[in-house]
């Protein structure tokens, strides 16, 4: 995508170097139809409108700092972006192409770039004529519409597969679903709603199941309910709302409402306009990662909560992660390999300890890093752990040299050719006599 990108946006650029390489391209030569011909530039555009919620989608799963149950509440838009394009080509579906479409045509330019006709080499026997053959616009719009019903299948089969109950249950907890409430024309309604929805009803059976977090699924409403008021408060008040909002908005909010902006409709944000108590309108957009990072932080949000309701929310969290864990674990792994053979234990306990330590040159673990590498090297029967060797050897005679026998050997020396280089003043006297 960043390719694409670069070339739409660099496109005479790449105008300019292909004639600069090629100063006698002749009319028969098939590259210069392919780079600049205008149903490359008309597919350039409308397939980068086409994917971008893909990518930006497959992008803020991997978002460590995102929680894992945010696919299953935006595939479904993804979906139907992808859905609504597989009927009927319309130009307004496609932002990038309604820009300049009545310039993507043989004859017309974009970005001062002249537009070929589209032809395409479709058969060339050797000696033989070459056949030719054109795109029209009907027959790139109807490739279009077949690419998006077609990925609109694959999508839909691949995601729906990977999205368990597990992770729609835990998105009772979503932080922007919460304050997209405050949207509703009747609050409380929507509200009993949320709290007494059966995903959230499932979550809490399913943390009951763990003794040692004290939650009752009969008390579900109750920490659902917590968990929303919290929110809403400090969302209203601003108390506690540090750098939920971008750009920021100071003192009360006396109303929400949510707004939509033709850039954001793959982004993924949720694009607030508020009002304060002097009348002011301000359009904002919602941090989610700072809520949850306030309601980790902010002592004024969790007293709020209560004991059971973040108990809930850690409950939420950890019932699934992002593929970008599971892939930086991976490569701590291998980082841990050591090549001519390893023991398989050795490995997984090397891997977690360096997945588990903080950064080389940290001092938060001094006496963590002392006594495993104590361990390391003598071992220790009790944990079944046996010493390991070091990496290097050392001869037991070491002692009897100032660093080892060869550099010593090195130093005493006598030289063949005392005449040449002599180290000290005489020598050089007696050789200028």
């Amino acid at each position: 995508m960043k390719q694409w990108h670069s070339i739409a946006s660099s496109y005479e650029e790449l105008h300019s170097a292909f004639r600069t390489e090629n100063p006698s391209c002749s009319d028969n030569e098939e590259l210069q139809y392919q780079l600049f011909g205008y149903d490359f530039v008309f597919d350039l555009l409308c397939l980068r409108d086409l994917l971008s919620p893909i990518c930006a989608l497959m992008e803020l799963v991997q978002d460590m700092q995102q929680p894992h149950w945010k696919i299953t509440l935006l595939w479904p838009k993804v979906a139907t972006f992808l859905k609504n394009r597989s009927s009927d080509f319309r130009v307004e579906d496609y932002p990038s192409l309604a820009a300049c479409h009545h310039s993507i045509r043989p004859g017309g330019s974009y970005l001062n770039v002249p537009l070929l006709d589209g032809w395409l080499v479709e058969s060339h026997k050797a000696g033989g004529p070459v056949k030719w053959c054109t795109r029209e616009v009907e027959d790139i719009q109807d490739e279009l519409v077949k690419l998006a019903a077609a990925l609109h299948k694959s999508f839909v089969s691949r995601v729906s597969k990977g999205c368990g109950s597990e992770a729609t249950d835990a998105a009772s907890m979503d932080a922007a679903a919460v304050i997209l409430l405050l949207t509703k024309p009747d609050v409380d309604i929507e509200i009993e709603i949320h709290t007494n929805s059966a995903s959230s009803r499932r979550l809490v059976q399913q943390a009951e199941s763990y003794e040692h977090l004290e939650l009752q699924a009969p008390l579900s409403r109750k920490y659902l309910s917590s968990y929303v008021t919290t929110l809403h408060e400090a969302f209203k008040s601003g108390l506690g709302r540090d750098a939920w909002l971008s750009p920021p908005v100071t003192g009360p909010i006396t109303s929400v409402s949510e707004t939509e902006s033709s850039a954001s409709y793959c982004k993924f944000e949720l694009l607030l306009r508020v009002s304060t108590p002097s009348g002011d309108t301000i359009d904002t957009r919602l941090n989610e990662k700072a809520i949850y990072q306030s309601l980790y932080k902010d002592p004024r949000l969790y007293k709020r909560m209560g004991y059971s309701a973040c108990r809930l929310l850690d409950f939420a969290l950890h019932r699934g992660g992002s593929e970008a864990v599971v892939e930086t674990f991976y490569s701590t792994m291998r980082s841990q390999q050591h090549h001519g053979g390893q023991n398989n234990s050795t490995l997984q306990r090397r891997s977690k300890l360096r997945w588990m330590l903080p950064p080389v040159g940290s001092q938060a673990c001094e006496r963590l890093l002392d006594m495993a590498a104590r361990i390391y090297y003598t071992g220790d029967s009790s944990r079944g752990v046996n010493p390991h060797r070091g990496p290097f050897f050392k001869d037991a005679r070491a002692k009897n040299y100032d660093v080892s026998k060869v550099v010593n050997r090195r130093a005493h020396l006598q030289s063949r050719c005392p005449f040449i280089g002599c180290p000290t003043g005489e020598d050089n006297e007696e050789s200028d006599e």
